[in-house]
């Protein structure tokens, strides 16, 4: 990574949440059912939220396996005033994450498992591969549940994209470039078929 690029992204993590936000957080299950909480890059944030997708000012934003918050914070920087909540499972990381971000009023961090209180108020949806497929076919059903909000997913890295191969599911797949690893992320965008 080069210096400007480190720079800028230590001025973003420390102008909203006043500390690092960088590096890899060990699953809380050993990886048998969720993987290491990573963070997305900012640049990457940049593009899956402002240019392959436009936030509207109805739109309830959720991050599944928010970590350390650094999508979060990236919203904040941007100015998005929209309601944003982060589930993260690993309760000591949540609990850091929620003292860091508790001035944003428009911000609610939940320690817990979101299949366990599934916001049903939301419409999009984050996920940077937070889960393996028994959580992720659990969360699929959480979504066609809430289908009446028309919610969208945002899925990068997707691995689990196969269960939503299904009638009522329908996904477009974007390249995101990553230069620095001379390869492409993927991202899947993910909406309920029109019944």
């Amino acid at each position: 990574m080069n210096l400007l690029k480190l720079a800028k992204n230590f001025w973003i993590d420390y102008s909203i949440q006043r500390t690092f936000l960088g590096g890899r957080v060990e699953s809380i299950d050993g990886r048998e059912m969720m993987y290491d909480s990573v963070s997305t890059g900012y640049n990457h944030t940049e593009f899956i939220f402002f240019k392959y997708y436009s936030i509207q000012p109805n739109d309830v934003i959720v991050e599944v396996g928010c970590g350390k918050g650094r999508v979060i914070n990236y919203l904040l920087y941007k100015g998005i005033k929209n309601k944003i909540i982060g589930y993260e499972i690993n309760v000591r990381l949540a609990n850091l994450t929620k003292k860091r971000l508790a001035r944003f009023k428009n911000v609610d961090i939940h320690s817990g498992n979101i299949l366990e209180n599934f916001p049903s108020e939301a419409n999009l949806f984050y996920l940077f591969n937070p889960f393996k497929e028994g959580m992720m076919e659990a969360f699929k059903e959480k979504i066609w549940a809430i289908r009446n909000c028309n919610p969208t997913m945002l899925y990068f890295n997707p691995t689990c994209l196969d269960v939503f191969n299904d009638a009522r599911f329908t996904y477009n797949i974007l390249n995101l470039p990553i230069p620095f690893f001379g390869f492409d992320y993927k991202l899947a965008i993910i909406n309920i078929k029109e019944l």
